[in-house]
């Protein structure tokens, strides 16, 4: 994604972003709004491009094939539906999180300033295609149709 802007992109753990934006050794990062907060990165970083290039439940219900395998089809139906109710609250949770973060933001002195529209078509239509990937790496491991049935119920889920 940052090599997509003409960046050039360095692993930082969390702790490490802050300090790196203080001292100039980091000019820009993709972050949520709420960890901005939450990190105080506004102290060190006065300007937000607001653009998305990916936005969608945070969560999951991870469950092995053998113990998926031994609950019965009702179980896994109330599984299913209550894992997408779960990913749709988690959704909505995170963007609630994200106008309450903005707000914030502008109130400690933080300027938006608006993505251009054309700038961010170019960016994206930059950026690799992780679904095909992902479909691509899981298709060489025999689970091809799986990993689009995932997408399929991301996609659902997101909109």
């Amino acid at each position: 994604m940052v090599q997509a802007a003409g960046g050039v992109p360095v692993t930082l753990g969390l702790a490490e972003l802050y300090e790196g934006l203080s001292r100039g050794t980091v000019d820009c990062i993709p972050f949520s709004v709420d960890l901005m907060v939450n990190y105080k990165i506004y102290e060190v970083a006065k300007h937000i491009h607001s653009i998305t290039l990916w936005e969608g439940p945070t969560n999951a219900v991870w469950i092995s094939t053998k113990a998926w395998d031994g609950i019965s089809a009702k179980n896994k139906k109330i599984i299913q539906e209550l894992s997408f109710a779960a990913a749709r609250r988690d959704r909505d949770q995170v963007i609630a999180a994200g106008d309450k973060a903005i707000a914030t933001l502008k109130g400690k002195g933080v300027k938006f300033h608006t993505f251009p529209a054309g700038e961010a078509k170019k960016w994206k239509a930059a950026n690799p295609d992780f679904f095909a990937d992902f479909i691509k790496d899981q298709e060489a491991k025999g689970r091809g149709a799986d990993a689009k049935k995932t997408i399929k119920i991301w996609r659902e889920v997101v909109k």
